[in-house]
């Protein structure tokens, strides 16, 4: 048993846990409707050139060269003007990310040997915000027509290139050179840019599109490169300029996105997860490219960042600040079938608010409780402590003592779905002990009722591990009373923690209890010790 000031403070962690667990309003608002203004997207150019079969000599033949170029603007725009029929914007700011890329290799083949005279691998490219000498765009939306048209140009200079070229000269299975030149320069990007479009009346918050860069007025002139030298020439212009959107992301191990973090705004229906698994969120503006300010989460059902326990002390440590943060973590400790997060951020200086749904389960799990219904007076019996118990016990003597001891009550859980987790019990008590003095011979003083209270964990965390869990307390002689009664409750939790890859990503939660009470008496016969009264548990149920 142990004392009762570590009862009480271990007491308050896991009571914490319970209440949030629901053993023992809150206001939100929708995604925000679209603003009356486009205002920011992406706009991307891309070219793909690929050399290949017959050389411009006919005894000759080339491998594969390819060639990749994509330049990538995000703009955000501002309001010029705008009347009933149309609406103007300017560029306020935007970025470009240019990428460039050629590899494989290019050579002639002929009747006395190869001539490899290149093996390319050459790339570079540049990110930067532009300036007012680096891109300007205009977007013009003719309300009445439902039309768009955007203007620009993107001025990058000094792009770097880095690379290699090796040239190797093989007659006759004898190479006569062999060398290899490096390749460093920078290189200017200009592209002027012109897309137009219908504005979708299904979607008019967005203006999304894409065409081919090769018009039908100069396909006939890369349709003869080809059949000339081989290899093809393409390319495309797609852009997605939209509203400023607010999106709700979660971690899911499962999702084909490169950071695992997927779109679950205003979902048709909740996302499913377990009790007690780590939730990761992610405030992220639409386009990702956007400013974005003060985000707040609001959360229902029951949650805690973390809970932390041992023999000694426990304790929930709540959301707090985390609250305030675009990336938040934590766990929710209760089931619930339509759980609801709401994010609240400022996007380019706009209130924007974004919600998305949950539903947690745990295991469905039915425990079968034992109780035998006498108690016995016993000799003293060994038993082990480990290192997640506290004892007051001599550490020489340790075991069952010697008095009046419960026959036992046992608990097997029994889980309906596939585990994917692990069990263990955790046993809390509240006990009262009284203890009767032996008169005092040389004086006339009476006897005395000693009593002592306590409440808080029942020696060992946890309890046992596995579904199964047996206990049988008892109350011990000794030599200085005349008789010892003790009155115990107790509240045996079936904790549950889920699969996770990693530790931390998951958390004990409480998901059953089963409360059940013994009380035993007994008193010093003259040199033997005997059973007064007990009482115990009658049919406990979780």
């Amino acid at each position: 048993m142990t004392n009762p000031e570590h009862r009480i403070s271990w007491r308050k962690g896991l009571v914490v846990l319970i209440l949030s667990a629901g053993l023992l309003t809150t206001l939100f608002s929708s995604r925000a409707p679209g603003q009356d203004r486009i205002r920011a997207g992406t706009i991307t150019i891309q070219r793909q050139t690929r050399f290949a079969g017959q050389g411009a000599v006919n005894w000759g033949n080339m491998t594969d060269v390819k060639g990749y170029e994509t330049l990538k603007v995000d703009v955000v725009f501002k309001i010029n003007r705008s009347s009933e029929r149309v609406r103007v914007y300017d560029l306020a700011r935007a970025s470009a990310d240019y990428k460039y890329n050629l590899l494989g290799t290019a050579g002639i083949k002929g009747d006395k040997g190869v001539a490899e005279m290149g093996s390319p691998n050459y790339e570079g490219g540049l990110n930067k915000n532009l300036g007012p000498s680096d891109g300007k765009f205009t977007l013009y939306l003719d309300l009445l027509k439902n039309t768009y048209k955007v203007s620009g140009k993107v001025t990058l200079k000094d792009v770097p290139i880095k690379g290699k070229n090796k040239f190797l000269l093989d007659i006759g299975g004898v190479i006569r050179d062999e060398k290899e030149e490096k390749y460093d320069a920078k290189e200017d990007v200009n592209e002027e840019i012109a897309i137009e479009g219908k504005i979708n009346p299904q979607e008019k918050d967005v203006l999304k599109g894409s065409r081919n860069l090769i018009s039908d007025e100069i396909r006939p002139f890369f349709d003869a490169l080809k059949a000339a030298i081989g290899g093809e020439t393409g390319g495309t212009i797609a852009w997605d300029i939209r509203v400023p959107m607010l999106e709700i992301r979660w971690y899911d191990e499962k999702s084909k996105e490169k950071d695992k973090y997927r779109d679950i705004t205003d979902p048709k229906k909740p996302d499913n997860q377990r009790v007690g698994k780590k939730i990761r969120l992610r405030g992220q503006p639409n386009p990702s490219h956007l400013k974005i300010e003060n985000p707040e989460w609001t959360l229902s059902g029951k949650t805690i960042k973390k809970f932390e326990a041992d023999k000694d002390k426990s304790k929930v440590i709540p959301l707090g600040s985390e609250l305030k943060n675009r990336d938040l973590e934590f766990f929710w400790v209760d089931k619930g079938e339509k759980l609801e997060v709401q994010c609240s951020a400022k996007v380019e200086g706009d209130k924007l608010f974004a919600r998305a749904f949950f539903a947690i389960d745990k295991p469905t799990c039915e425990v079968t409780v034992d109780a035998k219904r006498n108690s016995t007076m016993t000799e003293w019996q060994p038993g082990t402590f480990g290192s997640n118990c506290v004892t007051n016990q001599d550490k020489t003597r340790i075991g069952y003592p010697e008095g009046l001891k419960y026959d036992g009550i046992t608990m097997n859980a029994e889980t309906k779905d596939a585990d994917q987790g692990r069990f263990r019990y955790v046993q809390l008590i509240k006990e009262v002990l009284v203890y009767k003095t032996r008169p005092d011979p040389s004086s006339s003083a009476p006897s005395e009722l000693v009593r002592l209270e306590g409440e808080g964990l029942d020696t060992c965390y946890p309890a046992k591990e596995g579904k199964n869990f047996e206990d049988a307390p008892a109350i011990s002689k000794n030599r200085d009373f005349l008789s010892v009664s003790g009155d115990m409750k107790f509240q045996t939790f079936l904790m549950f923690n889920p699969k996770a890859d990693k530790e931390e990503d998951s958390e004990w939660v409480p998901i059953q209890v089963v409360r059940w009470n013994w009380a035993g008496a007994m008193e010093d016969k003259g040199g033997y010790w005997d059973k007064l009264s007990s009482s115990e548990p009658s049919n406990p149920q979780p």
